[in-house]
């Protein structure tokens, strides 16, 4: 992976490129980009001297603006983009005098997030229910997962980001808001994709590291309930983790399922759920532009530590006194 130590912010305010104009001014600027279930963010810090900010050019709340990083390395050009983001808060302070802007992903601001609706979708697959909510804020669909169909699926007082989150949530899918897509993709897919980044102790450049494991909200197994239309009675199915230990806690799901098969999918992925932040973790890294949220890599030279993870959030940031810098968010693989 290509490694460079200087970033620079590309800028479209609502349509216009100032990327040239508010280079100057720049201090710093950070862009998180996350796996799902959070919007990612953009800040951006000004040097304000000369008072430009705080009046001609002070940005209006709830203007987008569309954003990139460039980079140089060995004279080669790379760009990543960031997405489509609308202004969320300005703050103004000092001295020294700045202006800091900070930003959300577009359509999370919108509708799409803060309008709650209750309506039922029949006889449809997810993929059609999500291809419909996208359709209805003019997002685009990209859809990698298993098309689970219901006869019936009741949306209550959510929004609609909120009730596409629980659904996915069910179904260990991962779903997020990217420019103008709405991206849905099978968890376990993802970790399984090969390894695309290697950090290994005493050969990465690397700042600050940290690990966690833990015990808490951690089970060896999960029951589900379901009715059986055999007797006529209501019947549970557990599933064990394939390394559970021999002495655990089992989680519970506290809502009946429809059948048998709808038990044995609902509890591996209740299980996937909690499970899978037993092991997480951090590194502060030289800037790269190739750690993205949901990329797995690989992970030694630290001990029990050592493995496959996959990159939870990743906060790529600029500094003028240090430079450029990742910093990733991982967490562990299951092996299951």
């Amino acid at each position: 992976m290509a490694k460079m130590n200087r970033a620079y912010l590309s800028l479209v305010y609502n349509g216009r490129d100032i990327s040239v104009d508010v280079a100057p001014y720049v201090t710093s600027f950070s862009y998180t980009d996350h796996e799902g279930g959070k919007a990612d963010d953009l800040q951006v810090i000004l040097e304000d001297r000369n008072d430009l900010w705080k009046n001609a050019w002070f940005p209006a709340k709830g203007a987008i603006l569309k954003a990139g990083i460039r980079t140089e390395f060995h004279s080669r050009e790379l760009q990543m983009d960031c997405g489509v983001f609308a202004i969320d808060e300005i703050t103004v302070q000092g001295p020294p005098s700045t202006v800091s802007i900070k930003a959300v992903s577009s359509f999370t601001a919108k509708s799409l997030k803060r309008e709650t609706k209750t309506r039922a979708w029949e006889k449809l697959s997810f993929r059609n229910v999500a291809e419909k909510v996208a359709g209805e804020h003019g997002l685009t669909l990209f859809y990698d997962a298993d098309k689970p169909f219901y006869n019936r699926l009741d949306q209550r007082e959510e929004s609609d980001l909120a009730f596409l989150k629980r659904v996915c949530d069910d179904h260990d899918f991962n779903l997020k808001i990217s420019g103008e897509k709405l991206i849905i993709t099978k968890g376990r897919t993802m970790e399984q994709a090969s390894p695309v980044f290697s950090v290994e102790r005493g050969k990465t450049p690397i700042g600050q590291h940290s690990f966690t494991t833990k015990t808490f909200e951690i089970f060896k197994g999960c029951e589900v309930t379901y009715w059986g239309p055999e007797k006529k009675e209501v019947r549970t199915h557990t599933f064990l983790a394939p390394d559970a230990p021999a002495v655990g806690q089992i989680y519970k799901v506290n809502q009946r399922v429809e059948d048998r098969a709808a038990a044995i999918a609902r509890a591996e992925t209740m299980l996937r759920r909690k499970n899978r932040q037993e092991i997480t973790g951090s590194f502060d890294l030289m800037g790269d532009t190739g750690h993205l949220s949901g990329l797995t890599g690989m992970v030694s030279g630290f001990g029990v530590f050592d493995g496959k993870y996959i990159i939870t959030e990743a906060g790529h940031t600029q500094t003028r006194a240090q430079g450029y810098r990742t910093n990733i968010k991982i967490r562990k693989v299951l092996n299951w």
